[in-house]
């Protein structure tokens, strides 16, 4: 997972004063869901000072900041000024140009997946970082589970896989602002382009639209010549699922999140138990970004490392479009 990133100095992080402490000044951008989940993060760990909390929802960001005894800043520039790393939980279809402005005040971020809906925006972003010296972290913090459960690590390379990720309709319009590849599928391509480590091809792609103009359900077919992939993707299911479905020639293993089960049928290589997957991905996520942000040790999910990604939704949305 830490393929790709930049490798920083022994001051991997400073003050904007440029004095160096052992309290790691930290912001919240976004009071939504994830934003509260990510305030309590904050607010718990070690040797952080919580700055405080903008929101483009000023009751949102009060009732988040309040909770922790904390300001709600009025702008977002005030924050930055205030704060040596942030973490961006905002609509995706912000993310860059808050990362961009977070880079730009000097600020490390850790920012919820997409880092960008397009693989130039996203890769210039990973560019300023690098240059800014700044820790850029995506919110992919799934990759701590799949990690544990060896499918980054395959014994055997597959000759099928299969991703499904239904969940039902958002409340109150949550990520409607972007279709369900970047929604949804953006975990599953994660996923897919750290199994693999080859090149992917894009084969089919359809999609449908019912909650809004973005597509609201979509399936993929692609391919590395000797595996094939197929993905679905959608938010308009009644019955939750989220499974990885994986085939070798004499056997196939079922990957199911929700029922935290693995079932094999036949002869394969894999062999994984759920008792090994953190319970507090997220958690674990924010304290790496927190370390990483203090030391010269690397972020476990770097910009670099989520362009293949990015690369192939954008590739399904613009086959689907067309």
């Amino acid at each position: 997972m830490e393929e790709g990133h930049a490798t920083f100095g022994a001051s991997g992080w400073r003050k904007k004063d440029s004095l160096l402490t052992d309290i790691l000044r930290v912001g919240l951008v976004g009071a939504g869901v994830f934003g509260g989940y990510h305030a309590s993060k904050i607010a718990e760990a070690p040797n952080v000072s919580f700055q405080g909390v903008f929101s483009a929802d000023p009751l949102r960001g009060e009732t988040v900041a309040g909770r922790h005894g904390v300001t709600a800043f009025e702008d977002l520039e005030t924050l930055l000024d205030a704060s040596d790393a942030v973490i961006i939980a905002t609509p995706a279809t912000s993310h860059s140009l808050l990362v961009e402005a977070a880079l730009e005040a000097d600020c490390h971020v850790l920012v919820e997946k997409p880092l960008a809906t397009s693989v130039d925006a996203a890769t210039a972003l990973a560019d300023l970082a690098e240059a800014k010296q700044r820790v850029l972290q995506i919110g992919h913090q799934e990759r701590y589970i799949c990690d544990a459960l060896s499918l980054f690590d395959l014994a055997e390379p597959p000759e099928r896989i299969e991703f499904v990720r239904h969940s039902l309709p958002p409340r109150n319009g949550r990520a409607l602002d972007v279709s369900v590849v970047w929604d949804l599928a953006i975990h599953d391509l994660d996923m897919l382009a750290l199994m693999l480590d080859r090149q992917i091809t894009l084969e089919t792609a359809r999609g449908r639209a019912q909650l809004g103009p973005q597509m609201d359900e979509v399936a993929a077919r692609l391919s590395t010549g000797s595996c094939a992939v197929d993905v679905s993707v959608s938010r308009l299911s009644d019955h939750p699922q989220r499974t990885i479905r994986i085939g070798w020639r004499k056997g196939e293993a079922l990957v199911d999140f929700g029922a935290r089960q693995i079932t094999v049928e036949g002869e394969t290589p894999y062999a994984a138990d759920f008792a090994d997957a953190p319970a507090d991905p997220l958690l674990l996520a924010d304290q790496a970004f927190f370390e990483a942000c203090r030391s010269d040790r690397e972020s476990p999910i770097p910009a670099r490392s989520v362009l293949t990604a990015i690369d192939l939704a954008e590739r399904i949305e613009r086959t689907i479009a067309q």
